[in-house]
């Protein structure tokens, strides 16, 4: 991820999830899926998935379909078993290796339903047959203990969030007409080798799934003010073309693509793994790494004064400023106009009590501002220079995972007390620079006088006394 900081996308960009990402996430162990997802809660309102993602994975959402297809795949299993212990061609070593074969086979299948449970109990299947090879197989009894297992995850609050969240941010997706005009299109970008998508052509169905979801990232980032984007995806296949040619960036086409569009680089694509590292500054168990990143990249919080003078407190600011304008040069009010802000000397204290950290730092802040003198019933305005010292603190609420020991900083959320404040105005009449002039003029003569030279005179007083 290049053009894009990982930071704008954390503090304010939208994450959007592909379908093999989801998948992936079913599929983990539980306990590593229920981190990622508390991750994912942790922006639940800027995490989106395509419909045509909600669509494909509809399977996963309903409990019934995967069921019934679990039901078939262990009804196939169990006919293949008994084909292969009925057979009389076969020894005892062979059947074994036959059955633990079909077994792996159903395994690697069901890995993608449910967060592997069925492929766990049925993987415990395997290893207890495999170590005597006697004995009943109970195909059964492996779908009666996973779907204990499932129920348990289907009460659990995380999930429930998680899932509840992917089902509200869905995209609105596309009318008939403008997926036959799509479809069209995936023809034309299939014969001029163009992304995304074109290594899914073999495919007998959804073969242009992929062109449906890059439309409806474009169709959303164009209804949005600017805002970066971040599509997760775990398709890295080179012909599907979502990547670089280094695996680690968006492909220029589709760059260019969004660029054309949108005007800005608005988009970049990375996968789940390189997701969760990058995140590590930002959600973490020790709340002290988070603050140290926050102390080293304090962009954020300079934006936030930014933010804290031009809108919350921009009274403060021009009072703060007049009151110099009329108390040290006559004049009747001042309003900033251009000026850039500083901070410094950060420092920060975590309150475990109040779930809070506070960020103490100093600020400068230097620019112009518009000066009004009022004479005669007129309105004279004048330009002057204003340099602004303080120090402030900033309190943002610390977050934690609904499942695990994660922490975050609560940005969205953050409350910034001015502590102190001191400014200083040049005058706009410039009456200053005339009160220094004499002091100037004496210092430039002071500067020219070179005792050197009245020694040269005597030389020269000298040398004529002799003639």
């Amino acid at each position: 991820m290049q053009n894009i900081d990982f930071d704008q996308i954390w503090y304010g960009g939208n994450i959007i999830l592909d379908t093999c990402t989801l998948d992936y996430i079913s599929r983990c162990d539980f306990e590593y899926a229920k981190s990622i997802m508390d991750i994912l809660l942790f922006c639940k309102n800027r995490v989106y998935i395509p419909k045509q993602v909600s669509e494909e994975m509809a399977p996963y959402f309903e409990k019934n379909i995967v069921h019934k297809n679990v039901s078939d795949h262990m009804k196939d299993l169990e006919r293949e078993i008994n084909e292969i212990c009925s057979s009389k061609e076969l020894n005892g070593k062979v059947k074994k290796n036959k059955i633990i074969s079909r077994i792996q086979k159903k395994i690697d299948l069901l890995k993608k339903y449910s967060f592997g449970f069925y492929a766990s109990e049925l993987e415990k299947l395997k290893k207890g047959y495999g170590n005597n090879g006697e004995g009943l197989l109970d195909l059964r009894e492996c779908i009666t203990q996973a779907e204990k297992r499932i129920n348990l995850v289907n009460k659990d609050d995380t999930v429930k969030s998680f899932f509840k969240m992917i089902m509200e941010n869905t995209f609105d997706g596309f009318t008939e007409d403008e997926k036959k005009q799509i479809e069209e299109e995936y023809e034309d970008r299939l014969t001029k080798g163009l992304p995304p998508g074109c290594g899914d052509k073999r495919k007998k169905t959804n073969s242009n799934g992929d062109l449906v979801i890059w439309k409806e990232i474009l169709k959303n980032i164009s209804l949005t003010d600017k805002t970066y984007y971040l599509f997760i995806t775990e398709d890295k296949k080179k012909s599907n073309n979502w990547y670089n040619e280094s695996g680690e960036d968006i492909h220029p086409l589709l760059r260019h693509e969004v660029i054309e569009l949108v005007k800005y680089d608005a988009v970049n694509v990375m996968d789940l793994c390189r997701f969760i590292r990058s995140c590590k500054p930002f959600v973490n168990e020790n709340i002290d790494e988070i603050c140290e990143y926050l102390m080293n990249n304090n962009q954020l919080l300079q934006e936030e004064m930014e933010t804290y003078f031009e809108q919350d407190e921009q009274g403060l600011f021009i009072e703060e400023i007049s009151d110099v304008i009329r108390n040290e040069y006559d004049g009747d009010w001042a309003i900033p106009d251009t000026y850039d802000i500083n901070i410094m000397d950060l420092g920060y204290k975590v309150s475990e009590r109040n779930r809070m950290v506070k960020v103490l730092f100093d600020f400068q802040i230097e620019g112009a501002a518009d000066t009004c003198y009022h004479f005669g019933g007129e309105d004279y305005m004048f330009e002057a220079e204003f340099y602004i010292n303080g120090s402030a603190n900033v309190s943002i609420p610390i977050k934690s995972g609904n499942y695990s020991n994660s922490l975050m900083l609560d940005y969205l959320n953050m409350d910034i007390d001015i502590e102190d404040i001191f400014v200083e105005t040049s005058d706009p009449l410039e009456r200053d620079k005339d009160e220094n002039y004499d002091d100037d003029y004496d210092e430039n003569y002071d500067d020219d006088y070179d005792e050197n030279d009245y020694d040269d005179y005597d030389d020269y007083d000298e040398d004529y006394n002799e003639d």
